[in-house]
């Protein structure tokens, strides 16, 4: 029987990745209308490279892999190296031998040689929590009922388009630092993967101008068909008729921000009487260096993390989601 092994993926071997990505994750039958999907996955995506993708052979055929994407997540002001572990795949008919443990613990050995101390993923906790990583919760806002219709406010949204990523980037980077678990990002990010590939493949959510009076006042990440806003950041101080205008896009009967950011809690209230706000339940953290030193505070374990995230007003980064 041929022997079964764990190497970074070679250029040559690139085609064949994204063919075991496609098939795995049955893009030709979920999504006929982008069969390429993977392909502009990994071309799209700013941090991508052939030696921070794992792949596991038997002989010369790939039947399994995983990405590690490069990341800097926010922790107290500090920016922390983090591996992203993205596109996890084994072809249908390999699946329930065990390949994904062996990738998932070279995945950790990689994170530790190339100097990540954070890990992060998206998954169901009853699969990767078998593999040592444990839940990390945020929190999501829920209003619900306005008290008044809103009416008269003259907040704008329109689709963000390509000349519109300065004023999203400077919205961004001025608001990110505030909040624990956001990402560092790039215009290049912004541009290519956020703007173009995710509105064009995903179709999840779009990213949407908030303007008034004809000027821009912040950004919102929604997801129409869900009526949820997975992140928004205004360039000032929030008003209710910057919600009201998100209300009236999605036609909604609850406006849910899919994140927990304390500085608009009161003008929601204002609009929406009393919110609730639930948890969110997948985000993923491992310490792959085993101890992660955030401004003066040491975090030894995930259970330290997880009470910074929860002791705390901070939020997770949602739009960075794979």
């Amino acid at each position: 029987m041929d022997k079964i092994r764990i190497s970074p993926l070679k250029e040559a071997d690139y085609p064949e990745m994204v063919k075991v990505c496609d098939v795995s994750f049955n893009k030709p039958v979920t999504d006929p209308t982008h069969p390429d999907f993977f392909s502009h996955y990994f071309d799209k995506e700013p941090s991508y490279r052939h030696s921070d993708t794992l792949v596991l052979k038997r002989g010369k055929r790939i039947i399994s892999a995983l990405t590690i994407l490069k990341r800097k997540i926010i922790l107290d002001g500090v920016k922390i190296p983090a591996g992203c572990i993205a596109n996890v795949c084994t072809l249908p008919e390999e699946r329930r031998k065990g390949y994904i443990r062996l990738l998932m613990e070279k995945s950790v050995e990689v994170m530790r040689q190339k100097g990540f101390q954070l890990g992060f993923l998206l998954g169901r906790p009853e699969l990767y929590g078998r593999f040592g990583w444990e839940n990390i919760t945020g929190k999501s806002i829920e209003a619900y009922n306005p008290l008044s219709s809103g009416s008269g406010h003259t907040a704008s949204i329109r689709k963000a388009a390509g000349h519109d990523i300065d004023k999203i980037k400077s919205c961004y980077d001025k608001n990110y630092a505030r909040l624990n678990g956001f990402f560092e990002r790039s215009e290049k990010y912004w541009k290519n993967f956020l703007i173009k590939f995710r509105s064009l493949y995903l179709g999840e959510f779009g990213v949407f101008i908030i303007e008034k009076d004809g000027s821009p006042r912040g950004y919102a990440c929604i997801d129409e068909k869900s009526k949820t806003v997975h992140e928004i950041f205004f360039a000032g101080k929030p008003e209710s008729g910057y919600f009201f205008a998100v209300y009236d896009f999605l036609k909604a009967g609850s406006l849910k921000l899919n994140y927990y950011d304390p500085c608009y809690t009161g003008e929601l209230e204002k609009s929406f009487g009393k919110i609730t706000c639930a948890e969110i339940n997948h985000k993923m953290f491992i310490l792959p260096s085993g101890k992660l030193i955030s401004g003066n505070t040491d975090i030894d374990t995930a259970k330290r993390l997880k009470k910074m995230f929860g002791e705390k007003n901070y939020t997770f980064s949602l739009c960075d989601k794979f």
